[in-house]
């Protein structure tokens, strides 16, 4: 693995909160930068079952006490073996902050078992209930009641959605989706090799910031509700939901925080930034906050400059400033999307029953909206390509040190 030349004097200890995908990546980029995998310290800390981007469905780190037969997701699975055997001891699962305290220059960290982490820094990459964004908001307030944050229930939910996997079938071909629109709802099947993420969505009768508090029970009474509604030309709900690993209810969030960090801390993902799922842009975004931010430290200590709380905090605003215009473009662009599916406009029902037929609306959505964008998406400056692809839309960005070549 490469090693830069701001890694040989990488000192700083740095605690990531959050082990799921896009933690991990943060791990592992933090890792790359410092030439190996032992480095960052990772808190796992244990969640329900959430939707995420489009290639999973609930995702944990590991198989389910209760149906050991369920696969662990392969975005989860890929990362985690990235990792040497003393790196993934560095990894602690089953933890839970409590308290984050700022010394000087510092952070601390208390967890539920009585276990204290130290670090330079820490990194909130804990999903969308994140405990760190919580403390964050806390200790700002604690210093300056008058403070510009944002509120404590930020994003606004207009849908929900049931959502689960099932192992699957020859009805399912593999890697297609399946998708079914109507004004009262619209259902979702991403099929992969072994397994089949569902997703059924509804409207509320009025959008609320109140956070969701669904139990299996909700979830079930909603299955049964939409249980023949037909989820491919042959399949019902019903068909799918009788065979499931696991399934969950939740309310969708929509919306982008002001403030995404304060003094040693620094939040990403959908941690941050929360949006429709359906089109399945979390963890992409998630990975391009990554991104920003380790170049960001990475200038900042090829500068040579004194890593304190002062300069920690012109990284992480440089990282953000970086990464909201993309946020801003996609997040509409998905809020759009679960819209266009619940034809809530004469105009997304007409798209829907007529031009969408005609042409391939999806091309056209990517290729001039979606992929100029892509296209100019971040690498790690320091990482070799060593593999390059060129397309008809080729990358804007490289990495800036020497690519190998055969």
């Amino acid at each position: 693995m490469h090693q830069s030349p701001a890694a040989m004097r990488l000192k700083t200890r740095v605690i990531i909160v959050g082990g799921g995908p896009v933690g991990l990546t943060t791990a592992l980029a933090l890792a790359s930068a410092d030439g190996k995998a032992q480095d960052p310290g990772s808190l796992g800390q244990p969640s329900k079952p959430r939707k995420q981007s489009r290639s999973q469905g609930p995702l944990r780190l590991g198989r389910s006490s209760s149906d050991p037969e369920q696969p662990i997701p392969p975005l989860l699975e890929a990362l985690y073996h990235r990792f040497s055997d003393e790196a993934k001891a560095r990894i602690l699962t089953n933890k839970e902050v409590v308290a984050i305290e700022e010394e000087q220059d510092r952070v601390r960290v208390q967890c539920s078992d009585g276990t204290v982490e130290h670090g330079s820094m820490i990194i909130g990459a804990d999903g969308v209930h994140s405990t760190v964004r919580k403390h964050i908001r806390k200790l700002v307030l604690e210093e300056d009641p008058a403070a510009d944050v944002d509120a404590e229930s930020s994003f606004l939910t207009t849908y929900r959605v049931l959502f689960g996997s099932a192992p699957k079938t020859d009805d399912f071909a593999e890697g297609y989706l399946y998708e079914t629109h109507g004004s009262n709802g619209c259902t979702q099947c991403h099929v992969a090799r072994q397994t089949v993420w569902f997703f059924v969505y509804e409207m509320l009768d009025k959008p609320t910031k109140s956070p969701p508090s669904y139990t299996q029970k909700d979830a079930d009474e909603c299955a049964a509700r939409w249980a023949d509604r037909h989820v491919t030309g042959k399949v019902r709900l019903k068909d799918i939901y009788a065979r499931r690993y696991a399934s969950g209810r939740t309310n969708i969030e929509e919306g982008t925080l002001k403030r995404w960090n304060w003094k040693q801390m620094v939040l990403v993902g959908d941690v941050v930034h929360k949006m429709s799922p359906n089109a399945g842009p979390g963890y992409d975004l998630g990975v391009r906050d990554v991104v920003f931010l380790v170049n960001s430290l990475c200038r900042l200590l090829e500068s040579g400059s004194k890593i304190d709380t002062e300069s920690l905090q012109a990284v992480f605003e440089d990282a953000q400033t970086q990464a909201m215009g993309f946020v801003k473009l996609v997040s509409a662009l998905s809020a759009m999307s679960l819209r266009f599916c619940f034809w809530q406009t004469w105009y997304s029902w007409y798209l829907d029953h007529f031009v969408a037929r005609l042409i391939d609306l999806d091309y056209y959505v990517n290729a001039y909206i979606i992929g100029r964008h892509v296209r100019r998406s971040p690498v790690l400056d320091w990482l070799p390509e060593n593999h390059p692809r060129f397309g008809s839309m080729p990358c804007t960005y490289f990495p800036k040190v020497k690519t190998a070549t055969r």
